[in-house]
């Protein structure tokens, strides 16, 4: 199957789908349609991107094979739990949820779904991101390195092994 095949749906049509919408677009990937409340963000989109809207979302998950919700987090827990029983893949802005207790009951609809639920952390994906992560595991490689030779050269001085769970514990090495 390719990107062709599967038909997104965007719930909730604010400055964010539209974001969403045209890297579906970039990507050649086909939107089937919206939903929104306010019948002038319905109107709008329809217009930009020439596919149907609807203020409810039940005929649109009836069409579709993957949502992106970009609603107010409150009312995530709706569109995102009757998505994965629906058997839809579901992408989710963050955050997740507005309480625990709903985050909760997506993650409990989640588990038991076919499909598959995910929040876009976009920004763990620019460049910038990376080259702090690549540089954070650089600095936690060598620390490590050097609690084990800290450990080596106590352990050695006392004549023990450097290698043994009590001396590694002391040194903090795993």
């Amino acid at each position: 199957m390719d990107r062709n095949d599967v038909g997104v749906g965007i719930v909730g049509l604010g400055n964010i789908a539209y974001h969403h919408a045209n890297k579906l677009v970039d990507a050649g990937a086909t939107i089937v349609g919206g939903v929104d409340i306010s019948e002038d963000a319905r109107t709008a989109f329809t217009e930009e991107y020439d596919v149907p809207t609807y203020e409810d979302h039940s005929e649109l998950f009836e069409e579709i094979d993957a949502v992106i919700v970009t609603t107010p987090n409150r009312f995530h827990e709706e569109y995102a739990v009757e998505a994965l029983e629906a058997g839809l893949d579901v992408l989710l802005e963050k955050p997740l949820a507005h309480t625990l207790e709903s985050a909760e009951r997506i993650a409990a609809a989640a588990r038991d779904a076919d499909g598959f639920c995910m929040v876009g952390f976009h920004s763990r994906f620019h460049h910038q991101a990376q080259i702090i992560k690549e540089k954070r595991s650089r600095v936690r490689s060598a620390m490590s390195l050097t609690s084990r030779r800290t450990t080596s050269a106590v352990a050695g001085s006392r004549g023990e092994d450097p290698g043994s769970p009590t001396n590694r514990l002391r040194a903090g090495v795993p």
